[in-house]
């Protein structure tokens, strides 16, 4: 006769021994599948509150440097690199060095590909008498050409001088009733005035701005400039000190003077506001992990305990089953069954058990869990049929642990005891 065959017959005939036997082995399953569940919508969780903050302070740091941009772009520059040699006290004072240096040295740092500043620009800021007026003015000029610019576009719009023209602060050109296209006598030397600039209420307003070659000719200084400007990158945004330690590297013979301001508080914000966000996201990152970690130890014991129970209830209800079954048994090997067949018969049983159990307490877990997550406004509940399929190894487990110690003790019977019992 066909092992499984009996198997089916003999659950049959004790249906009701067969149900007990399936829920004592289908709640461990149904605990197992639920605690995964709430494991799996944990971690998709997670994700995706880490995600959305990330978002959010991505967006929030954008917003904040397209600030900083404008402000920096408002500003101008905020870092001059001088000779060595020069005062800063007088350079302070007068608002132009008397110290010159060569024009190359800009290129020098262009060509090192420095990371710490950007949007160089060599410049001449300096102060002299203007004979034909008998005044002390500032002489400026920028070299049009930038040598290294900004890579995100925020460096300062630089006035593009023709060569042989001037423009003129507030004070010259209203002191001397001058229009634009008017000539004017500098040093000798016959200029056409481009523009006359508004009041700016500082420096600007006694300032001439020539082209920068005009200038180097007029103060007989071929390829010298007194200064720098640059702006610094985002990377070394109020850290100074790292944009000293680099350019003094690649030229020795200068020194850095940064421009505290708006631009560069609001930079600070930023740069803040993105460390605090960072550590915020790690927190959250460590919270969840916590958690993570408490759920899954009382899962655990949860899962451990509850199977622990389910193998010695179904181990009872097995061995009950295997003593009411002595002279069937007897029967059975009387009739030619041998002990691996009795031993089949009796762990096929335990099997389809673990079977039925796993099935239905693995349904009953996921059914209830996804239900408890839903009204909890949770998501991220797909792709959960592997915890089923846990569930039901674990039924399974369960059962032929419980079924084995029944199975090997009918299997060791003697026949002709049991059909004389």
């Amino acid at each position: 006769m066909n092992v499984w065959r009996m198997i089916i017959r003999e659950l049959r005939c004790r249906f009701g021994g067969f149900v007990v036997a399936v829920l004592s082995v289908g709640i461990p399953s149904g605990c197992l599948v639920g605690t995964l569940a709430l494991i799996h919508q944990h971690d998709t969780e997670t994700v995706r509150i880490l995600t959305q903050q990330e978002e959010n302070l991505a967006q929030r740091v954008a917003g904040m440097s397209e600030d900083v941009k404008r402000a920096m772009k408002h500003l101008g520059f905020n870092i001059t690199i001088l000779p060595s040699a020069q005062d800063l006290a007088q350079w302070h004072d007068q608002g132009a060095a008397n110290v010159f240096m060569p024009q190359a040295y800009a290129a020098e740092l262009a060509r090192s590909e420095l990371l710490t500043i950007e949007h160089i620009v060599p410049a001449i800021r300096y102060r002299a008498k203007w004979p034909e007026r008998k005044w002390t003015v500032l002489f400026s000029a920028l070299d049009s050409t930038v040598v290294k610019p900004a890579a995100d576009g925020s460096g300062a719009d630089l006035p593009n001088i023709p060569p042989g023209h001037v423009r003129l602060g507030a004070e010259l050109h209203q002191g001397l009733s001058l229009s634009e296209g008017q000539p004017i006598a500098i040093m000798g030397h016959t200029f056409t005035v481009d523009a006359c600039l508004p009041e700016q209420g500082n420096r600007d307003d006694v300032t001439v701005s020539f082209h920068l070659k005009d200038l180097q000719k007029l103060l007989d200084r071929d390829g010298m400039i007194t200064e720098i400007r640059a702006l610094e990158c985002r990377c070394a945004w109020t850290d100074v000190d790292q944009v000293r330690k680099e350019v003094g590297h690649i030229l020795p013979e200068t020194r850095v003077v940064e421009h505290r301001s708006v631009a560069l508080a609001k930079a600070k914000a930023r740069t803040d506001v993105a460390e605090q966000g960072k550590q915020a996201i790690k927190q959250e990152a460590l919270k969840r992990q916590e958690l993570r970690h408490a759920r899954l130890r009382f899962g655990a014991i949860l899962v451990a305990f509850v199977s622990f129970g389910s193998v010695v209830w179904a181990g009872l209800v097995s061995l009950i089953n295997a003593r009411s079954r002595r002279a069937e048994i007897g029967v059975l090997r009387t009739l030619g069954f041998r002990t691996g067949q009795v031993l089949m018969l009796f762990l096929g049983r335990a099997a389809f058990v673990g079977l039925s159990g796993g099935v239905l307490g693995g349904a009953l877990g996921l059914a209830v869990t996804t239900e408890l997550l839903q009204n909890d406004g949770a998501t991220g509940m797909d792709g959960l049929l592997w915890t089923w399929a846990a569930g039901l190894l674990l039924a399974v487990c369960v059962s032929l642990v419980a079924g084995a110690v029944p199975a090997v003790w009918a299997a060791q019977q003697h026949p002709a005891d049991m059909v004389r019992e």
